[in-house]
């Protein structure tokens, strides 16, 4: 019998609830960043100009949007959800935290918070979607992240650092510079830094090792 070619076809299939990635450049020397819900993962970089790679998840992924421009002196990043409850399973069945957001996707600043009421449930009803970030940030740069449930990893950055957040774990390891952290509830741990320290905490532990 005549020999037969078999042809085998690999199909690699993408989960449904990871969209693609998304690139975005920063200039200036004054960064702003807000995120309603993910791990933020902040490195030092080298160019001149702060870049972030966003991972949109969860199976309304499609429904972020993604919003640049100046505002208040400071070039921002601003990632606006969609109406609605958010749900955010990393932060456990049964918990949740509110947040008060601006239409423009800003939040923690008294002054501009005049926006709706969002509420972030480890689960139930609601949207479910969030956004990492990985944040590489050059030497002498000044950068503000805002985020309302998640976490913050911070790994030898050189400048000028602020955090807003509601309910998430905070930990900033090496490097030099002003560190202000304003967390609601919290774990807070910083080890290696060189440079002026304030930390504000509503609830949770608070861990300084080799702080100069």
């Amino acid at each position: 019998m005549p020999s037969r070619a078999r042809l085998t076809l690999f199909v690699l299939f993408l989960p449904a609830s990871l969209a693609a990635q998304k690139q975005f450049t920063l200039p200036g020397d004054r960064v702003a960043i807000y995120n309603v819900a993910g791990q933020v993962a902040v490195s030092a970089g080298s160019g001149s100009a702060v870049t972030v790679t966003a991972t949109p998840a969860g199976a309304q992924a499609a429904a972020l949007k993604f919003e640049q421009g100046a505002i208040d002196g400071r070039e921002t990043l601003r990632i606006v959800y969609p109406d609605g409850d958010i749900v955010y399973a990393a932060i456990g069945k049964g918990s949740q935290t509110m947040q008060r957001v601006n239409a423009d996707g800003t939040f923690g600043d008294s002054d501009r918070d005049r926006g709706r009421r969002v509420r972030i449930v480890g689960s139930g009803a609601g949207a479910d979607v969030h956004a990492d970030l990985a944040v590489a940030v050059p030497a002498g740069r000044s950068v503000e992240v805002y985020l309302a449930a998640g976490s913050v990893s911070v790994t030898n950055v050189n400048g000028s650092l602020a955090f807003d957040l509601s309910a998430a774990d905070l930990r900033v390891t090496g490097g030099k510079g002003e560190i202000v952290a304003d967390v609601g509830a919290g774990n807070v741990d910083v080890s290696g830094t060189d440079g002026p320290l304030r930390i504000d905490t509503g609830s949770g532990n608070v861990r300084l090792t080799d702080v100069k």
